[in-house]
């Protein structure tokens, strides 16, 4: 699974779960004041070790 994240040191996040044929593109245009945005893509691979800091 790939990540891509958009931080600016918020204490909220909205995890965005892309679907089929969907990759970070899809979100990169979010800005929300307030909060920071992860956009998950790309299930061919499930590991996940960028999440295990």
């Amino acid at each position: 699974m790939q990540t891509i994240w958009n931080l600016n040191d918020n204490d909220r996040l909205i995890i965005f779960f892309s679907g089929w044929g969907m990759d970070y593109r899809a979100t990169e245009h979010l800005s929300y004041d307030g909060w920071d945005v992860c956009t998950c893509y790309d299930y061919s691979d499930l590991d996940t070790d960028d999440l295990d800091s």
